[in-house]
Formats: C-alpha cells, sequence, structure tokens
C-alpha cells in the first residue's frame, strides 16, 4: 500500500459468591490495578513546569479528544493499552492551575523526577524534544506477552507507543535529530521498509520508530512489533479499534474523558506471570472461564480528582446473569459501621458486590500481597468457607466495614431474613462443634452474644489461661450485628443513641448516576499505612504510580450491574497536592 493510499485509509477510520475474607481479599486487590490505570494518566504528564493560564478548566468541562485514532495500529489480543486524549503539558497545567501556590513547587519537581525516569534515559527532554510537535493522543501498550513465543529463551515482551503529530514536519525533524545523536554515539541503525513505511532499527537493544503518513510516530522496544501494529492498521478485524469487545464497551461509557485503558485479562496473566494467581488460588488457566475477561476504563478528570467509569465485557460464549440496582442503598445503615474503619461498603446484596470485584481480584501483582489484613477472621477460627458462607446468606441490606494489618475490628449490619438466620444457625452448630461456647454479655445496655474459648498459653506465672473470642452477634434496630471485637460492637452500637454524622464521601456519590447496587469507600492513607504500601523499585508500570499514591486520599466505587454483555461500575480516586514522592 502507498503512503498515499495508506493516507487515504486513516482517514477514512472511523464468581462466585464471595464471604467477607473472601470480600476483603477483593479491597485489597481492587486498590492498586486502578490505582496503576489512573497513575500513567498522570505519568505522561510531564514539562513545561511555567503555568500557561490558557483554559487549563477546559478538560474538566470538556474532556479532551472524544476518540482514539492510534488503535488502529494496536492488536486486538493487546494485554494492557493506555491512551491518552490529551496532551501531557495541558494535563501539567490543570495540575499546577488546581494546587495552592505553596504546592506548585513540589509539583514540579514531581513531574521533573516523571521526565527524568521516562525520557532523560534517551537523552530527551518533554520541552524541548516532543512539545512542539506532539498531537492530543499518545498511546501505550503492552502488544505481546512474548514476541518469540519460546519457553526457552524466557519472556520479551513487545511494546509499542504511538504519538499523533500535529507538527509532522517538526516531528520528523525530532525524530532523525534523535538517530543522528544515537549514531554519533556508536548505535549501529538498520532501514527497512514495511507497508510503505521506513523503520528504523537501532541494532544493539532492538529500539524501532515509523512515521506513518506523516500522522503517527510509531516507538517499539522490537521492529517485530513495529511489523504487527503495521499490519493491524490495514486489517480491521486484528486491531483494537474495530473489535467488538472495544466498541461495546465503549457506548456504554460518558464522556468527556480524557483517557481510555483497555485491559485484557488473558494477556496480563501471560505477561506477568502469577499476577493472577493469588495464595490459595488456581491461576485462570486452570479455573472455571471467567465471567468477563477483558474491560475498558474511561478516564475523566473532576476538581477533586480522576472519575473512571469501567465496562467490563462477557467472556466469548458466555451469557452474563442480568441484574441492576432497583433501589439505592441502605445509606442509613452506615451510622452503624464505625467510621475508623478504612474500607466500607454498603449495598442490597453482598454477592452482588463480589460480581463487581471478582474480575479486578486478578490483577494485583504478586509483591503487592504481603501484609493483607485479617478483617474478620472467622475462617481461621471456624475453618475454610465460613465467611463465604456468611457472604452467601446476606441477600438483602448491609452495611460492612473492614480492617487490615492485625486487629480483628470488622463489623457487619445486616436485614433478618429466612436465608440469614439459617446461615446463622449451621454456623452455631459448626462452632459449637470445633468447641467454641456461646456466652451473653451486655455492651451498651445491649443484649450481646459471643463466640469464644478459654486458651491456656505461657505466663510469667507459669501458666495463664485467657478468653479468646472469635464474634460477637447482637438484635439492633431490626439487623442483624456481627463484629469481630467488643470494641467494633461498642462503636457500632452507640450510633443507637448518638447518632453519627453522614460520612463526607456521600456527599460525591450523590451527584452520581442512580440507583447503584452497592457503594464501597476506602480511605486510601489508612490502607497504605496498616500495609505498609511500597512501590517496588525500577519497574516503569509500577513506579509511575508513585505521585498518583502519593496524593491519592479515597477510593469510592460505585456498582450498577450487568446486562448479558457488560458489567458496569465507578471508581473515584480523590486527590490531594499534600505530600512529595
Amino acid at each position: 500500500m502507498t503512503p498515499a493510499a495508506y493516507t487515504e485509509k486513516v482517514d477514512k477510520a472511523p464468581a462466585q459468591g464471595w464471604g467477607l475474607g473472601v470480600v476483603l481479599m477483593s479491597l485489597r486487590r481492587l486498590i492498586i490495578p486502578l490505582v496503576l490505570a489512573a497513575g500513567l494518566v498522570l505519568m505522561l504528564a510531564l514539562g513545561r513546569w511555567v503555568v500557561v493560564w490558557r483554559a487549563p478548566l477546559d478538560l474538566i468541562a470538556r474532556g479532551g479528544q472524544a476518540m482514539p485514532t492510534t488503535l488502529q495500529f494496536v492488536p486486538k489480543q493487546s494485554a494492557l493499552v493506555v491512551s491518552l486524549l490529551a496532551r501531557p503539558d495541558r494535563l501539567a497545567d490543570l495540575w499546577l492551575h488546581q494546587a495552592s501556590a505553596g504546592q506548585r513547587s513540589q509539583i514540579k519537581q514531581e513531574l521533573a523526577w516523571l521526565e527524568q525516569l521516562l525520557l532523560a534515559p534517551r537523552g530527551l527532554s518533554y520541552q524541548q524534544d516532543l512539545q512542539p510537535w506532539v498531537g492530543e493522543e499518545i498511546t501505550a501498550a503492552v502488544v505481546s506477552a512474548d514476541l518469540d513465543q519460546d519457553p526457552d529463551t524466557g519472556l520479551t515482551p513487545g511494546y509499542l507507543v504511538i504519538l499523533t503529530c500535529r507538527q509532522s514536519q517538526t516531528a520528523l525533524a525530532s525524530l532523525e535529530l534523535f538517530w543522528q545523536n544515537q549514531a554519533l554515539q556508536g548505535t549501529t541503525l538498520s532501514f527497512s521498509n514495511q507497508a510503505g513505511s521506513r523503520l528504523i532499527v537501532a541494532s544493539q537493544t532492538g529500539l524501532a520508530t515509523t512515521l506513518v503518513a506523516n500522522r503517527f510516530l510509531l516507538v517499539a522496544n522490537h521492529p517485530e512489533v513495529l511489523r504487527q501494529a503495521l499490519v493491524s492498521a490495514q486489517a480491521s478485524d486484528t486491531n483494537l479499534q474495530f473489535d467488538h469487545r472495544y466498541t461495546t464497551a465503549l457506548q456504554s461509557l460518558p464522556t468527556p474523558r480524557v483517557g481510555l485503558v483497555a485491559i485484557n485479562w488473558a494477556g496480563l496473566e501471560a505477561w506477568r506471570p502469577g499476577w493472577a494467581q493469588p495464595p490459595g488460588r488456581l491461576s485462570r488457566a486452570h479455573r472455571d472461564r471467567p465471567e468477563v475477561d477483558w474491560g475498558l476504563l474511561s478516564l475523566a478528570l473532576t476538581r477533586q480528582g480522576v472519575m473512571a467509569d469501567l465496562a467490563l465485557t462477557a467472556t466469548p460464549g458466555r451469557v452474563l446473569k442480568p441484574w441492576s440496582a432497583q433501589a439505592t442503598p441502605d445509606l442509613q445503615l452506615l451510622r452503624y459501621v464505625p467510621e475508623s474503619l478504612p474500607i466500607i461498603a454498603v449495598g442490597r446484596d453482598l454477592q452482588q458486590l463480589s460480581q463487581t470485584l471478582a474480575p479486578l481480584l486478578d490483577l494485583l501483582p504478586q509483591e503487592w500481597r504481603s501484609g493483607l489484613g485479617r478483617g474478620l477472621p472467622l475462617d481461621n477460627y471456624w475453618g475454610p468457607g465460613t465467611m463465604a458462607r456468611i457472604g452467601a446468606g446476606v441477600d438483602q441490606a448491609y452495611g460492612l466495614g473492614l480492617t487490615l494489618g492485625d486487629r480483628s475490628d470488622g463489623a457487619l449490619l445486616s436485614q433478618s431474613s429466612p436465608g440469614w438466620q439459617q446461615t446463622l444457625a449451621e454456623l452455631a452448630e459448626q462452632v459449637q462443634a470445633q468447641g467454641w461456647q456461646r456466652s451473653s454479655l451486655a455492651i451498651q445496655q445491649t443484649p450481646v452474644r459471643a463466640w469464644n474459648r478459654l486458651v491456656a498459653e505461657p505466663s510469667a506465672g507459669g501458666l495463664g489461661v485467657r478468653a479468646e473470642v472469635a464474634a460477637l452477634t447482637a438484635e439492633l434496630d431490626g439487623y442483624q450485628l456481627l463484629t469481630g471485637s467488643a470494641e467494633a460492637m461498642s462503636q457500632s452500637l452507640r450510633p443507637a443513641s448518638s447518632p453519627a454524622e453522614a460520612p463526607d464521601w456521600l456527599g460525591q456519590v450523590q451527584s452520581w448516576r442512580s440507583p447503584a447496587a452497592a457503594y464501597l469507600h476506602l480511605d486510601w492513607p489508612q490502607i497504605q499505612a496498616q500495609l505498609q504500601v511500597q512501590v517496588p523499585p525500577f519497574r516503569l508500570w509500577e513506579v509511575a504510580a508513585r505521585p498518583l499514591l502519593h496524593h491519592l486520599q479515597q477510593i469510592t466505587l460505585a456498582s450498577y450491574g450487568q446486562s448479558n454483555r457488560l458489567q458496569t461500575s465507578r471508581i473515584f480516586f480523590r486527590l490531594t497536592n499534600a505530600s512529595a514522592p
């Protein structure tokens, strides 16, 4: 295909049921992948250290480019695809505009740190080498987990970056200058043609580039990646832009937006083996086929942070069981959930919340799992599966709070129902058979039942006896309350006489689409402190999220349900400019 014909073509192209323990693990695993996706947006917000006050708030009101044009070069089987739909310097302007005068110096340092990490190793500066010509769209993709598909040679992933050009001659001049500098430094260059485009390759490293139709600059870590990209652009049935999963998901996502993130679960597991294998779980290849296996995340900006709308598509050959929220969750239940707990959820069916979390659970890298807290550790006390049985029995309105670390201060409040009462009765028989005894006491003048046992342990005097408490239950205004400690029970009962004010995050969700099946809220500073979350050094995809993690305050998720083809939810990342990396 000639360049002219190619230009014409481009112009015309358009769970399973979970208990509390499993939900706790899912919440832990939910945080990082979505933080990384939003962090990639900030990763690209480089350069322009002087604030240019040319309507930066337009990115909030109108968003960036509505539709990506670079996905024609991305193979549809790609594991992860991140498209930024606004120039990085525009994002930097907005970030600085929103910050207070005292915070701007710190933000400039963070941006400089990112530029040093991402561009300086190649001898590039965003302001000098990219900003004069780069367009409103940049896409980065993991197109292949292993280019040669040979397990004996190890994994050689294929990475592709596509930049649109608003000044093609300037882009070409910058590209030629870059390769001239590489040659002067001793790099051997090779040249070839593919589909009418000129490929330049650094023989020592495999770094390859090509400029297509004077509109798209493609950069890859291997020339084969560029060849695949050019072939994909010529065959619409092989690229992501015309993939039915992408088009179906995109139609369900709102605008405006500043970015899109496409996630292929099978590709991610191949790219990062073990990413989808939490302790005690089989890989996706050895489990029943998942309900959903591909998703699209639309990122928008607000004055308070990043709004992410998520659409997950059904696995080919599977049909989802449709359900949707019929009424807003009973937010009054939050009066009885201790506000100090870092993880809080409210909804009408706990299993429906698990359906939202289940696909996201597989996105957590292995190194982020250390320090996972116990929540309500009944599986430890009463045997595996206890939490799953409790979760399956909660089929009415519920409020849930969980903690992390070594404490067991979780609390679950649910409407009494025949199914829930039967579950509690079955559990009572099970735990009594294991030696746990039920005793009665009063907390806040409310009758409470506790499951406990006496444990002998060494002491200063020789041998002592202490009472070990697994859980406490109480009836409260027609609800069944289950907590992991007497302290949590006391905090939950206190609002009965002195109602607590509604959490501030509820004000955020009131402006969202309604009704939602469930809301989930996470207090990130508490979680970060309790889990001692550390970003692994020198790994680009993880390290790029560091600025966002340092500014992240809260995460709030709304689950909206699913059709026979799509599962939808919304996640809000509330940010502040308070701390440096």
